[in-house]
């Protein structure tokens, strides 16, 4: 009852865990012996057993089975029976090491296998063959050597022989771990020999890896250690298993293809060949110890191979320039593996070496060229060297040679064709403001000319051969000529030319050719080309004289004046202009006038004007926005209080004018009368305490009544309402009583006024 108790338990864990560990991740594994102890007297011999499995690290897979269950079995009569199961527990796991074991050859970042070792001991009776074997779901669904990868189990086993128990054998062990990652298109050499410590001879051969288990526990209700599970029950599951079945071309003896096929070498265990597919491959590694030539057991090892494209450590580059001191531009243009180096004319060329290395080894350069038939060899790194002639050579730049994978090769072509002398002359009056001719006296020695651009001072283009162009500003000016041939071979020459004529004739444009004084006027100069480096000086006929480009004059007397224009350029180039009777400046009248009353009020708003103007002849006023006058001396009576501005323009009969101005003030006048004492009495005599007095422009008022008591009796916003002497509706007695009153006038200005008065009943 025990041991079934043990077993439905085993059952339920393992299907309540099966959520966590269903995911495809084996990759492989291999389990060998180790004899310790023979027992003759009791006919039985112990062994240690370590069983190495492989998980895949990078895929999100389960873990490692922390307590895995082993099953051991015993042949009689043919059939393997159950003998015993071990639960083992995980102990050593890690990331096996990419380790490349070639240097040259970089591998990708995303793969990775685990390590996880079980280590037990198990004692056997003489007189039978053993069994011990892991079942285990399952295989990575990606592997594409194989059918239905992610739907199969693997079964890890070794078969310990009677020879082995009664002799105290000791199986081979793996020397490496298989590599990670194999390089696809690179030549695989493995070694992948076991070690005997008995000394058999060992034969290696590719074989099957085996099928176990299943995918019978992934749904609910399903037995997860049925045979067809993921954890099969060792006591109901024993051999023999099936073997995984091989998609064509691939087999059992080619389980990786390749050019040349990937094998095995019987005696040695080197695997080799050159894969050409990118995949994950399952391969089967057995190894058969014989002795005395006789078969005593053999060892499996199953491990999924991870073909990837591997980057080279080592990739050759150049680029070529001119070796000339004055260095003309040389084309590169790299294409795969090969440079395509053209040169205008430079049969010096200097080679950079701009090869990439990502390894630790050292790199060694060697450059082959090959001139009128002749191999010439180079070994350095930079390379400096003379072509005899016009013409293609080719050549290569490899990266230690004769090194393998460690070698890589760049194969450049030079194209050597003649060069091209871009150069022109220019010729030009230097004070005469006009064309500039322009001279190609570029040698293109292929004489296959293609393209000409002339390029004059970013102000214009133009392809014609030998132009005339004029600047519309005066400076340094650069131009520059680009020609090319069929060889598209370029050349570029730039010269600076001083632009700096004077104008072949003076304009200027005044804002205004009559004014009356006084008066600014503008002298605009629309001459050119001209620009603030040139002098320029102004002879405003007045006795003024100014600098500058387009200069501002004040005449200030009547006149009619001559002006004159002198330009010289910064090479003393000089030009100069008069302008006879150019400006007419005439008499201007003088505005003035005076007013009376000088204060004005409320009650005072009538204003007489009195004329100070000199020299008019006619007159026009303006009373703020309220009237008008053409009166020499008028009177004006203003509507209302304000200020307003009065403007008197005089005009002359030539036309002139002047205008003078003041702003007239009229103040608001307000007279408050607060009686002393009141008497309601109803008798229509002094009834109210009523506040009389002028209040025009009054803007706010607010009067309070209190008591002696500070109780406030009456309060209006009416200054034309008074207190009738009611309290609460009933008649205040007679007391003596505070106002307080307050307004803001049309100026804005708050008054205040607090006093006492008497109510008299």
């Amino acid at each position: 009852m025990v041991y079934k108790f043990r077993i439905s338990l085993l059952v339920v864990l393992l299907t309540c865990m099966y959520k966590i560990i269903q995911a495809r991740h084996i990759v492989g594994g291999d389990i060998t012996y180790k004899c310790t102890n023979a027992d003759a007297q009791l006919r039985r011999t112990t062994f240690d057993i370590k069983m190495w499995i492989y998980r895949d690290s990078r895929g999100g897979g389960a873990p490692f089975d922390s307590r895995p269950r082993i099953g051991i079995y015993k042949l009689e009569n043919g059939i393997w029976l159950f003998h015993q199961a071990i639960d083992v527990s995980l102990g050593e796991n890690s990331e096996i090491e990419i380790g490349n074991a070639n240097p040259c050859l970089i591998v990708p970042p995303n793969v990775g296998v685990d390590k996880g070792l079980y280590a037990f001991s198990v004692t056997l009776p003489w007189g039978f063959d053993y069994q011990i074997v892991y079942q285990r779901c399952c295989r990575n669904n990606t592997i594409n050597n194989i059918r239905d990868p992610g739907d199969q189990g693997a079964g890890f086993n070794v078969t310990i022989s009677k020879f082995s128990i009664e002799n105290c054998n000791n199986s081979p062990e793996f020397a490496n771990f298989p590599p990670v990652v194999i390089c696809n298109n690179k030549r695989l050499a493995f070694n992948h020999q076991a070690i005997d410590a008995d000394g058999d001879s060992l034969v290696y051969e590719f074989c099957a890896p085996t099928v176990a288990g299943g995918t019978f526990g992934v749904r609910q209700n399903e037995n997860a250690l049925a045979c067809n599970g993921v954890t099969p029950n060792p006591q109901n599951c024993p051999p023999p298993y099936g073997r995984v079945s091989f998609i064509p071309p691939y087999s059992v003896d080619a389980p990786m293809q390749g050019d040349p096929v990937v094998s095995i070498n019987r005696n040695n265990g080197l695997i080799s060949g050159t894969p050409k597919s990118v995949g994950q491959f399952v391969i089967g590694i057995c190894v058969k110890e014989y002795r005395k030539g006789q078969l005593i057991g053999d060892i499996q090892r199953d491990f999924q191979f991870n073909v990837e494209n591997c980057e080279n450590a080592f990739e050759a580059l150049a680029k070529a320039k001119d070796g000339d001191p004055k260095a003309r531009p040389v084309d590169n243009i790299t294409e795969g593996d090969t440079i395509f180096v053209k040169s205008c004319g430079a049969t010096l060329m200097l080679f950079d070496n701009k090869s990439i290395v990502k390894s630790q080894i050292p790199a060694t350069y060697q450059w082959q060229f090959t001139k009128f038939g002749k191999l010439d060899t180079f070994n350095r790194t930079n390379l400096l060297i003379e072509f005899p002639a016009l013409g293609r050579y080719e050549g290569k730049l490899i990266i230690n040679p004769g090194q393998e994978d460690c070698s890589d090769t760049a194969n450049i072509i030079v194209n050597i064709v003649p060069r091209i002398d871009a150069d022109f002359a220019f010729d030009y009056d230097s004070c005469v403001f006009g064309p500039v001719d322009f001279l190609d006296k570029s040698i293109i020695s292929s004489n296959r000319p293609d393209i000409i651009r002339w390029n004059f001072n970013g102000e214009s283009q133009t392809v014609v051969k030998n132009p005339s162009y004029t600047f519309e500003t005066p400076g340094i000016k650069k131009v520059s000529l680009t020609v090319r041939d069929k060889n598209e071979c370029q050349d570029t020459i730039s010269k600076n030319i001083i632009y700096q004529p004077v104008p072949t004739r003076i304009d200027i444009a005044p804002d205004r050719f009559i004014g009356c004084e006084p008066v600014e006027i503008l002298f605009k100069n629309n001459s050119r080309p001209i620009d603030e480096t040139y002098d320029i000086t102004w002879d405003f006929g007045d006795g003024t004289i100014k600098k500058g480009i387009s200069p501002k004059h004040i005449y200030t007397k009547p006149g009619i004046y001559d002006i004159k224009v002198a330009i010289k350029s910064p090479i003393n180039c000089f030009i100069d202009r008069s302008f006879a009777g150019l400006i007419e400046i005439k008499d201007s009248p003088r505005a003035g006038f005076d007013y009376d009353p000088k204060e004005l009020n409320s009650f005072i708003k009538d204003v007489s004007f009195t004329d100070l103007s000199v020299g008019a002849d006619y007159y026009q006023w303006e009373f703020g926005n309220v009237g008008t006058s053409t009166q020499k001396s008028p009177q004006y009576s203003f509507p209302d209080t304000g200020t307003y501005k009065v403007v008197q323009y005089v005009v002359k009969e030539n036309g002139c004018t002047d205008s003078s101005s003041a702003i007239l003030d009229i103040i608001p006048i307000t007279i408050v009368h607060i009686p002393n004492a009141f008497t309601p009495n109803n008798d229509d005599l002094n009834d109210e305490f009523k506040i009389t007095g002028f209040f025009e422009g009054v803007k706010s008022f607010n009067m309070k009544i209190y008591n002696r008591y500070g109780e406030l009796l009456y309060e209006n916003d009416d200054y034309t309402q008074g207190w009738d002497g009611l309290s609460k509706e009933r008649n205040a007695p007679a007391d003596v009583y505070v106002y307080y009153i307050q307004y803001i006038n049309t100026r804005d200005e708050v008054k205040d006024f607090k006093g006492n008065f008497t109510l008299i009943r």
